[in-house]
């Protein structure tokens, strides 16, 4: 009798605090699955993949920015006062198309007064499977509405560690929640060793390259596939739509490959299909050399500072770079004259 009494004590024991550690989980819910923040918790934001559902899903906005890791230093603050809107940033650090499709399709099912949507569109994955994934690892208990594997989510120890604690944490701290200006951006060092550092010298190939067939039609399925559909179902949204600057050494990466005017295509092939949409507006800022030749301005190939980011809202405000129906074969023609002919060897 005392060992059953002993067994069923300690069963129970388990399940009261497994109950009380679930309870904790749920109501302060760092991830927002459950819920919108609560009033007087701050929230640290991070890990984009576990939050970002629940950003969607439990905050009140009417304007998304999304994209990569190229929008982690938008201003969520200067984009509300620029287009008089209440925004949410949702980055998705190495994404492809597909995965930040989805979100705003979840988004839009959620929330039926979106107006404006600003996504960063990564040049480098126009050419690529339509269904690429550049994260694999996903919290798939997060993104479905089945609530029994939640447990993976309410018992989760790591979470609770890193994400409940913490929030108690700050609130013992009298810290405040982060920011949407402050969330994922980053600051380091840029300049010339910043940006050649880790990227080797290539063999130039012989002559440079236009699309194949099969890359053309990789194109045309990632544009009709993943934008197309969020753009088509929501025509009472404007998309604010723009091609990441990324630096003169990613373009002669491209260069050392055979593969700018690959590139230029896939930018043009995309732009003339988006385009056709009333609700979108297009923008390409590959003509300011100033910008993509001042290294000063990049920690990488890629990754501009938050001064960029600042300065794409303004001149998307202006309606400055924008790409129309008609400039756009002259656009595409502009930067193949500029980055085919560029003194590439002047970087060094």
């Amino acid at each position: 009798m005392k060992e059953k009494q002993w067994f069923f004590k300690t069963i129970a024991y388990l399940a009261v605090c497994l109950a009380a550690f679930a309870l904790v989980m749920i109501v302060v819910d760092p991830y927002f699955h459950f819920h919108a923040p609560i009033k007087g918790i701050p929230y640290r934001l991070y890990e984009e993949r576990y939050i970002n559902d629940g950003i969607v899903r439990h905050f009140e906005y009417n304007a998304i920015i999304t994209g990569t890791s190229m929008t982690q230093n938008f201003k969520t603050s200067e984009f509300e006062e620029l287009f008089d809107c209440s925004a949410v940033k949702l980055p998705f650090a190495g994404g492809g198309y597909r995965e930040i499709a989805q979100n705003l399709q979840r988004a839009f099912k959620y929330n039926d007064h979106i107006e404006k949507v600003l996504w960063g569109l990564d040049g480098a994955l126009l050419i690529k499977e339509p269904d690429y994934m550049g994260y694999e690892e996903y919290p798939t208990y997060l993104y479905d509405d089945f609530w029994w594997n939640d447990v993976n989510y309410v018992l989760n120890k790591a979470i609770m560690y890193h994400g409940t604690f913490n929030n108690i944490s700050m609130l013992l701290k009298g810290e405040t929640s982060t920011t949407f200006d402050a969330y994922s951006a980053w600051e380091g060092r840029t300049g010339f060793e910043a940006v050649i550092a880790g990227h080797g010298i290539r063999e130039m190939e012989d002559e440079d390259r236009g699309l194949s067939a099969e890359q053309r039609k990789m194109v045309e399925d990632n544009i009709e596939e993943n934008l197309c559909p969020v753009i088509e179902q929501n025509p009472d949204t404007t998309f604010y739509l723009f091609f990441t600057p990324y630096s003169i050494v990613r373009w002669d990466l491209w260069g050392r490959e055979g593969s700018i005017s690959a590139q230029i295509e896939a930018e043009s092939i995309a732009a003339q299909r988006l385009l056709q949409y009333p609700n979108v507006e297009l923008y390409c800022f590959y003509e300011n050399m100033e910008l993509v030749s001042d290294l000063d301005h990049y920690k990488d190939p890629l990754h501009y500072t938050a001064a960029i980011n600042s300065q794409i809202l303004e001149w998307i405000k202006a309606g400055e770079y924008r790409l129309t129906s008609e400039n756009n074969a002259a656009h595409a023609e502009a930067e193949k004259e500029i980055y085919l002919h560029y003194d590439y060897k002047s970087i060094h």
